[in-house]
């Protein structure tokens, strides 16, 4: 496909999902073809890349207003490139599949800005300098498309800066700086913005048709001339942020929106922190001898940091730090998920000064399914003085109030259960009702609610109607509700058994292990496997499961006599082999059905399963064998 019809097919499908022909919009997308070669066809993303990312561009277009300010947002793509790493495959997929989200976004939403918030390269050991500018290469590619030519904002990240890989260049010099913004700092000299260094990349974009004054910190500027050991921000920076706040602080009916890697109130970072604290409160901060005085220079509002780093959703405020100890002002960070396929979203953290940057919840990334990667868009609304924060991906949507009223977020976590209320943010004081209703063929099993971080399942849910009640919401609500499914059939693996005749692992399975070519125990990544099940020849026996594969190495159905010694094992590359019995896998429920030959099995007594789940988080308890059963 040629860039002009791959530019036709975006332009095509940007005005089927909002049902109108845009000449603006097409326009928009056209001026792709100004930028580098698209790296990927449109045509070419799955379609449940194209049913998440249009789901977000529902959400967003949902509460845009003719005010509001929208950003995409990306960081910590770790993007591997061509370097050999066991994250290489899954990592660079994740990225395509991203810039493909973000495309469709940019072309069917009104955009105001983009940004990428630092660790564009896997950043490790092993990686060299030649790696490193292929992984920047292929990032900045994937970003022409990806923000669809809106003006946008780059970010150095700690992966980026050498901190953990090979910094020598031919004649044994260190680079640094000046190679880092040659393929990261430079994308920000675009002739709109005010570059406060042209070696470090700081800068920041007036967009003043919004009345919006975006910063662009590098917040591991001190990493790239000296290592993990230098500070993170040169005074001479710290000095221009703090003149760049004064500068645009008289204006009170501006706003002020800080793009950086880390949160600033994380490490040495809190010293750009601090200048924040100082101009929020109207105070003032001397620098390398030079004063800056806040006092009437702070009638702008400060919207929000947008950051990565800390691979989670969390929302928090800034924290000053005073002799290594933080304490919270009014202003709020937004984090930036991870949006590599092997970093889950949780960001389990030692605090920092006394703050935990992670949350307690993981949100793991799925292969094959929209939530492969994750990334954000915000919008910001003046007028209402609040952040809607949308993620596409492996994660949840988060509402920030960051004016005199105080909102809650509402998320919720549904397997086969859907709810009549979809609201993602309530205001505080007011009533939430919701419905929970099961999927056909499925019984709802268990539903957990929270506010506050305080479990209140018992005095708000009603088991009985499915009904969720909160009088009065006064924290952050997270619901939880698992729904079964309604089953004719016996599943086998619960009862099955070990050598002793007890359950085996006390709970029929084990996780993380494989039937080896004997019929013996090994240790298998992303296995289960289970006890002794008893068989008479001739049965019919179904493997099923809603996560359960039996197509990759591991994967062994195994037959043992009375004395539970090993007769015959058939591997995943048996399935369909008409030399053994009849298979079928095409049955609605079952990975297979399988009914041996005459001739085979004669002095069977037991039967054993190793299969593979299909997701990290998954675990062999979601696996099904039956003898003689459907698995309806």
């Amino acid at each position: 496909m040629s860039l002009t019809e791959r530019i036709q097919a975006l332009t095509s499908y940007a005005n089927e999902v909002t049902g109108k022909s845009d000449t603006t919009l097409s326009d928009a997308v056209v001026s792709l073809a100004e930028r580098q070669t698209i790296p990927f066809n449109f045509g070419d993303a799955p379609e449940y890349v194209k049913t998440e990312a249009m789901s977000v561009a529902e959400k967003v277009r949902d509460v845009q207003t003719t005010n509001s300010v929208t950003s995409i947002v990306w960081a910590d793509a770790h993007h591997t490139a061509g370097q050999s790493t066991g994250w290489q495959t899954q990592t660079n997929i994740s990225t395509l599949h991203a810039a493909m989200g973000m495309s469709i976004i940019a072309a069917t939403c009104p955009i105001d800005f983009c940004a990428y918030c630092g660790d564009y390269t896997f950043g490790n050991g092993q990686t060299t300098l030649e790696l490193f500018i292929e992984q920047c290469k292929e990032m900045n590619k994937y970003m022409d498309v990806a923000f669809g030519g809106v003006p946008a904002m780059y970010c150095v990240g700690n992966h980026d800066t050498g901190e953990y890989f090979l910094r020598d260049n031919a004649d044994g010099s260190l680079y640094g700086a000046e190679t880092i913004y040659k393929y990261i700092g430079s994308r920000n000299a675009d002739g709109t913005t005010v570059m406060g260094s042209t070696r470090y990349g700081y800068c920041y974009r007036d967009i003043t048709s919004k009345k919006i004054r975006i910063i662009n910190l590098n917040t591991v500027e001190g990493e790239t001339e000296e290592g993990y050991t230098g500070n993170t921000f040169s005074n001479a920076q710290l000095l221009w942020f703090a003149q760049t706040l004064y500068s645009v602080g008289a204006n009170s009916d501006w706003g002020i929106i800080i793009v950086s890697h880390y949160p600033l109130d994380y490490g040495d970072t809190s010293r750009g922190g601090n200048i924040l604290y100082q101009y929020a409160n109207g105070g003032s901060v001397t620098i390398n001898g030079t004063t800056v005085n806040f006092n009437n220079h702070n009638l702008a509002k400060f919207v929000a940091q947008y950051h990565g780093h800390t691979h989670c959703l969390k929302v928090d405020k800034l924290h000053y730090i005073v002799n290594q100890s933080g304490t919270e002002f009014d202003a709020y960070r937004i984090a930036t998920p991870s949006g590599t396929f092997y970093r889950n979203n949780d960001y389990a953290s030692v605090p920092v000064y006394g703050i935990n940057f992670g949350e307690e919840t993981t949100y793991t990334k799925t292969a094959n399914s929209g939530k492969d990667t994750a990334f954000v868009v915000n919008v910001y609304d003046p007028d209402e003085e609040v952040i809607y924060s949308f993620c596409y991906g492996a994660g949840y949507d988060r509402v920030v109030s960051i004016g005199e009223t105080t909102y809650h977020n509402i998320t919720s976590s549904f397997t086969h259960v859907s709810s009549d209320n979809p609201a993602i943010v309530i205001e505080d004081g007011q009533s939430y009702t919701a419905q929970l209703t099961a999927d056909a063929s499925y019984t709802l099993d268990s539903v957990t609610v929270t506010m506050g971080g305080v479990n209140i399942t018992d005095t708000t849910y009603n088991s009985s109607t499915g009904q969720i009640s909160i009088p009065s919401v006064t924290g952050n609500v997270s619901i939880v509700a698992v729904a079964i499914k309604q089953v004719s059939y016996t599943n086998l693996i619960p009862t099955s058994t070990d050598t002793n005749g007890n359950i085996y692992n006390s709970v029929g399975y084990k996780d993380g292990y494989r039937l080896n070519s004997s019929g013996s125990e090994a240790e298998g990544t992303h296995m289960s496997v289970t006890g002794f099940i008893p068989y008479v020849h001739g049965q019919t026996l179904r493997l099923g499961g809603e996560n359960v594969l039996f197509n990759e190495y591991g994967c062994m159905m195994y037959f043992y006599d009375s004395g539970k010694s090993g007769i015959e094992g058939y591997d995943y590359n048996k399935v369909g082999n008409a030399n053994f019995g009849t298979w079928d896998t095409t049955e609605t429920g079952s990975v297979f059905a399988f009914t041996p030959l005459a001739n085979r099995l004669q002095s069977v007594a037991y039967v054993r399963f190793s299969a593979s789940v299909r997701n990290a988080s998954d675990t062999g308890a979601g696996m099904i064998v039956t003898i003689n059963e459907p698995i309806e």
